[in-house]
């Protein structure tokens, strides 16, 4: 990332997943001496960052394609910049650097010169074909309710078990923190939530408190010295026979219920 914003400046926001490269303190106190925001999109729930996993998917079949081919995979990806996106006319070289990169293509001149482009134009062009895919996806789908702070609600796990939790906060429109029984905190998509009305048992509370057993009870006082203790009663050790003592255990043989007497097996040596 560094290399990428000493060529092209830093961002003031950038958006990822929930990787651990992500979410470590080092990438933290990356953002913070580069003043850029970091948002992560919500786990488990790919759609939330559709853009970049949908720009993975396109550049894995540029690479597969050109695998198959047997051609250079670069040049795909420069002719892939220089496509103009949806319906706004411009390419992501044109919106990036303002004029088209030269290729192996026969291209004018004229294209290879710097111009001013008309970001706006091309905004809300972009932004009118999102909200076209956002009304057709609508038809087939309805908003889940909201849930409240304090709420019992069943999470989904990638073992795909709905278990109890309570919710903590709500985070944004459709990201919730979620608390289990055990006290481990999540975050979770209102899409892996499902309200419940079982009761929330937290296991933090039946652990036993140490520090008030150990005044529950009274200690009792020491015995004083004009106390006297009893005497143990003396216990008569029985004696052993030296013969019976040396003498090997007999072992009785097994006998089954039908009376027949088991003997051991002779092994004979050859």
């Amino acid at each position: 990332m560094k290399s990428v914003f000493s060529r092209f400046g830093i961002p003031e926001k950038v958006v990822s997943d929930n990787g651990p490269q992500y979410s470590s303190s080092d990438f933290t106190k990356f953002s913070s001496d580069y003043g850029f925001m970091h948002t992560t999109s919500s786990p488990r729930y790919p759609q939330s960052n559709g853009l970049a996993e949908r720009t993975v998917q396109t550049i894995k079949r540029i690479f597969q394609k050109a695998k198959d081919s047997k051609s250079d995979p670069y040049l795909g990806l420069l002719e892939y910049r220089n496509t103009p996106i949806d319906n706004s006319g411009y390419s992501p070289a044109e919106l990036l650097q303002g004029r088209q990169l030269r290729s192996i293509l026969p291209i004018l001149p004229s294209q290879l010169t710097p111009k001013v482009m008309d970001h706006s134009r091309a905004r809300s062009i972009m932004q009118a074909n999102k909200d076209r895919t956002t009304k057709v996806y609508n038809r087939s789908s309805h908003i889940l309710p909201p849930l409240k702070e304090g709420e019992i609600a069943r999470f989904q796990q990638d073992s795909r078990i709905w278990k109890p939790c309570q919710i903590i906060s709500r985070l944004n429109d459709k990201s919730y923190a979620i608390k289990t029984p055990n006290g481990t905190t999540f975050r979770r998509n209102r899409r892996h939530l499902t309200k419940s009305n079982e009761e929330f048992h937290s296991n933090l509370h039946s652990a036993p408190n140490i520090f008030d057993n150990a005044h529950s009870s009274p200690v009792p006082p020491p015995p004083s010295q004009e106390q006297t203790l009893p005497q143990p009663t003396p216990v008569e050790q029985p004696t052993i026979n030296d013969d019976t003592a040396s003498s090997p255990p007999i072992v009785k043989p097994y006998v089954t219920r039908s009376g027949r007497v088991c003997k051991p097996k002779k092994i004979v040596d050859m």
